[in-house]
């Protein structure tokens, strides 16, 4: 295998306090963009019917799950090669990630957190 295609695919998974699961990944879907955060939850964990990802479940007739972009990375960033999701205390996500910047060849750490129980990130660096 070449170098150029080896490649880092970040994703973690927790669980909260009521049982679903969150998942935080990186998203490379899109070719020759960067690649992006994403978080992943059962609709029903988000006060939803039916989701805007992922397959229906068996005999089901809508996707399940909602998906929301927390970083898209930039024109010279990758984000979540590297992810990690943990649930605080206060029952709210909170995700660490890696973002490369290819301009200055750096790792940079990046914290996104719930404020409240709706998908708002905040981002810090």
């Amino acid at each position: 295998m070449g170098a150029n295609l080896i490649s880092h695919v970040g994703v973690s998974l927790a669980v909260d306090s009521a049982g679903y699961p969150i998942i935080a990944y990186q998203d490379a879907s899109v070719d020759l963009a960067p690649a992006g955060l994403k978080v992943a939850r059962p609709a029903p964990a988000v006060g939803l019917l039916i989701g805007n990802c992922g397959a229906p479940p068996p005999n089901g007739l809508f996707m399940y799950w909602q998906c929301e972009t927390l970083d898209n990375g930039g024109a010279h960033s990758s984000v979540a090669d590297y992810a990690a999701i943990s649930i605080s205390p206060s029952g709210l996500a909170v995700v660490a990630y890696s973002d490369y910047d290819d301009y200055y060849d750096e790792f940079n750490l990046k914290v996104a957190y719930q404020r409240l129980q709706v998908f708002l990130p905040l981002i810090m660096r």
